[in-house]
C-alpha cells in the first residue's frame, strides 16, 4: 500500500507561499525553488508575479533584511553576504543598496569584537602567527581586509 501525496494545485501552492513569504523574506529564487520541489515549473512566472504584485515577493527588501540580520545575528562580512545575495539571483543595485544601508560604525565595532573575542581565544605564539590567524577567520567571515587592517591597529597587532 503506497501514501502517495496528492499533487499541489496552482492555487494551493501560491496560498502556501503567501503563507510562508508572510512569516519570513523569501527571494524569488527560494519560491522558484520550491515551485520545481513541488513539480510545478510551468507555474513559476504566473506565480512569481502574483507574489510579487501582491508585495508577498520583493528583492530589494529581501536583501535589506538579510545584509542587516547576517550581520547582526550571524555576524558576517559584507563579502560574504554580497556572495550569497549574488547566489540568489539579486541584483547587484539591491545588493549594494543593502549594503550600504549597515551602519559603518556599528559595522566596524562588530568586526572589532569579533575579532578580540577570536584574539582571545588563540594560542598563537608569535603576533605574526596570531595577525595570521586572525586574518583567515576574518576572510571565512567575509569581513573587508582594509576594515580588518584598522582593527588589528586598534588591537596593537
Amino acid at each position: 500500500m503506497s501514501l502517495k501525496k496528492p499533487k499541489l494545485t496552482p492555487d494551493k501552492a501560491l496560498e502556501r507561499l503567501m503563507d510562508l513569504c508572510s512569516r519570513a523574506e523569501k527571494s524569488p529564487f527560494e519560491i522558484e525553488t520550491k515551485l520545481k520541489l513541488w513539480g510545478l515549473e510551468k507555474d513559476i512566472p504566473i506565480i512569481l508575479d502574483k507574489l510579487e504584485r501582491e508585495n508577498f515577493v520583493n528583492p530589494a527588501r529581501f536583501a535589506s533584511s538579510y545584509s542587516r540580520d547576517k550581520v547582526n545575528f550571524g555576524k558576517w562580512g559584507k563579502i560574504k553576504i554580497r556572495y550569497y545575495l549574488k547566489a540568489q539571483g539579486i541584483e547587484e543595485a539591491l545588493i549594494e543598496d543593502a549594503l550600504v544601508q549597515l551602519d559603518p560604525d556599528e559595522y566596524k565595532k562588530m568586526i572589532l569584537n569579533e575579532l578580540t573575542k577570536k584574539a582571545g581565544s588563540l594560542k598563537a605564539g608569535t603576533p605574526f602567527e596570531k595577525k595570521a590567524r586572525l586574518y583567515t577567520f576574518g576572510n571565512q567571515r567575509g569581513y573587508e581586509p582594509e576594515i580588518m587592517n584598522q582593527c588589528f591597529q586598534d588591537l596593537g597587532l
